[in-house]
């Protein structure tokens, strides 16, 4: 049982890199929803940095409160300035213009949940 547990594991937690994640807020009239907001920071990332730089970042979308309109992104720590300075590029969401802000950044997703 034991090897089974590495199989799935192959990549030893010390080689993965460390990880941060950024809580941001988008300002808009209507009410945004969590696929309509994960489109456009892809889409802006990729527009950005094209698809090599933004698999380099690891970015992935840890959740999106439509109530609140915030939400929090995972990236590599080595790239962190690009992802906040890529998040600030979010202007438009599903054709509704947003304004970005950063709200924080820290090394557990507990520090940074909304």
């Amino acid at each position: 049982m034991k090897n089974a547990k590495q199989s799935m594991n192959p990549i030893p937690a010390s080689y993965r890199g460390k990880k941060r994640y950024v809580s941001f807020s988008l300002s808009a009239k209507e009410r945004l929803s969590e696929p309509d907001v994960g489109h456009a920071v892809w889409e802006t990332f990729l527009h950005l940095y094209g698809e090599v730089g933004t698999a380099r970042q690891k970015l992935w979308l840890m959740g999106f409160d439509s109530k609140k309109s915030v939400g929090v992104v995972r990236c590599a720590l080595e790239h962190l300035d690009e992802v906040k300075a890529g998040l600030l590029f979010v202007k438009q969401v599903d054709g509704k213009p947003v304004i970005p802000k950063l709200l924080g950044v820290s090394g557990s997703i507990g520090k940074v949940k909304p």
